[in-house]
């Protein structure tokens, strides 16, 4: 999933220089858009680690 959020973010970056360089309204939206939906999915694989590490903490280590 690593892999397909940074294609993601490095396709909207592209889009987005292109859209300025081309001066296009339409492809701007489109590079919000694909760099909101990496966003998104690191937010949610960010809240999925959290939910999952306090569901099942790390057993106690040598200081406990």
């Amino acid at each position: 999933m690593s892999r397909f959020r940074l294609g993601l973010s490095l396709a909207g970056l592209l889009i987005a220089v292109l859209a300025l360089a081309l001066d296009d309204r339409r492809l701007i939206w489109v590079a919000i858009t694909i760099l909101g939906t990496s966003l998104a999915i690191r937010a949610y694989l960010t809240i999925r680690d959290r939910r999952s590490t306090h569901r099942n903490p790390p057993p106690p280590g040598p200081d406990a």
